[in-house]
């Protein structure tokens, strides 16, 4: 579960980075519930993980809430990161 729960974080970090793209801003919000479900997960993960063992799923909890907070900030802005070409 510890492979699992570090890969699930690192692709939340994708997709935060993919939802970023002008064109792909659509991506916001199934990425907060993806991550959501890794912080679940990972958590699982650590709480079945023995005492010394525990970093992968640190890891995987760091990333997906690091997405979270970065989606959340970038939702609130109002899309600074979408660039109108046309816009006087």
């Amino acid at each position: 579960m510890k492979a699992t729960s570090l890969t699930w974080g690192v692709l939340s970090i994708v997709l935060m980075a993919l939802s970023f793209v002008p064109c792909f801003n659509c991506m916001q919000w199934p990425t907060i519930l993806f991550a959501s479900i890794g912080i679940a997960f990972c958590g699982v993960a650590m709480a079945r993980a023995a005492t010394g063992d525990r970093t992968s799923a640190a890891i995987g909890i760091g990333c997906c809430a690091f997405s979270i907070l970065l989606i959340i900030i970038s939702m609130s802005s109002g899309d600074v990161y979408v660039y109108d070409p046309y816009w006087p």
